[in-house]
This record gives structure tokens, sequence and C-alpha cells, in this order.
């Protein structure tokens, strides 16, 4: 779990002035978001919860993550070859990934596989932590108490299943948001 949230700073006009932790900053506000989300479910907030720097290795114990998956230059004028948007006016779109997984039933040493309870109890938990989660980052967003101070808030319109993989199974969330770069002066 995320020991607080950092303080995120407003410039005139509202709009976000970045820093070199707002990538983190965003990070670490989607996970308290999904953390708070879990937190009403019966299985509730994994053990391991982290922001990380790439997608997780998805395999038992039960884990909570967040990562920045790409920055990508959104250009807001005609379209040109690409070496000239960072010269035009452009936004920069951080994307962030939340990734939920859970340990899925495992056949016994006689190779019986799991009961079809277990395999029915497990979608029930990935699928709450899905709903959870999905009303809960989309109810932050509209009451502007997540990613607060963005220039733009871009998209939460994906959810997809995080295929089963050996021991583990649950779901990856993508939201854009729009940020301000900000200049390093030596």
């Amino acid at each position: 779990m995320v020991a607080g949230r950092t303080e995120l700073r407003l410039r005139a006009g509202g709009l976000m002035a970045s820093t070199p932790t707002t990538l983190y900053d965003f990070a670490a506000q989607l996970l308290v978001a999904c953390e708070e989300a879990l937190a009403t479910t019966a299985a509730g907030v994994p053990d391991r919860s982290y922001v990380t720097v790439d997608s997780p290795a998805l395999d038992c114990p039960e884990q909570l993550t967040v990562h920045t998956s790409t920055l990508q230059i959104d250009a807001q004028g005609p379209p040109m070859s690409t070496g000239q948007r960072i010269k035009m006016n452009y936004r920069i779109l951080d994307t962030i990934v939340a990734t939920v997984v859970r340990c899925t039933p495992q056949p016994t040493g006689g190779g019986v596989p799991p009961s079809e309870a277990a395999l029915d109890a497990l979608a029930r938990t990935v699928n709450e932590d899905l709903w959870v989660i999905w009303n809960h980052v989309a109810a932050r967003i509209r009451d502007n108490t997540l990613f607060e101070g963005a220039c733009q808030f871009n998209d939460f319109n994906v959810a997809r299943a995080q295929r089963e993989s050996g021991e583990s199974a649950g779901w990856v969330f993508t939201v854009r948001v729009a940020i301000d770069g900000f200049t390093v002066i030596p």
C-alpha cells in the first residue's frame, strides 16, 4: 500500500504544473483508488500492492500493480511528420496501467482438475474486482478527485481480462491522462 499521496500543485489557470515526480504521482493515485475499491470486496486488497516500472510478473501471490506503460505526444493542429510534432502545440499523454490478479485453483497432485465450484468462485472474485475498480475509478474521475489538476482527462474506457496464466487470472485497466511537460533548468 502506498504510504500517502503526494500533493500536486496547481498553477494559474488550474492546469497541472508537472514535475519530475508527476508520472509516479499519477500512478500512485491510481493505485490508491484501486486499493479503495478492492477494500470493499470479499477478497479485499491483495497483500502485494505497489507501483512498478513495467508489466508485473503474473504468478501467485495475488497482487495489484500500477505502472506507466507509454508516454506519447498528441499534437493539436494539422497533421505533420512525426519529427515536427514536438515543435507544435501538443499534449503529452501518460498511459497508466493497473493490473489486479488473483490465484487460480490448481489441479491436485494426481492431475485432477480444479472443481467447478472453485473455478466459479474465482470468476466471482475477479469479476467483482473488475466491477468495483471500474465504478470507483470512474466516480473519482467524475468528481475530480483522481488525477487532480490534469490538463485534460483523456481515456478510461478499456479493461481487459488478464488471461489465466499458470497460477493467476484477473484484469488489466488502462487510463490515459494528458499532462504538461516542464523545463529542466540547471
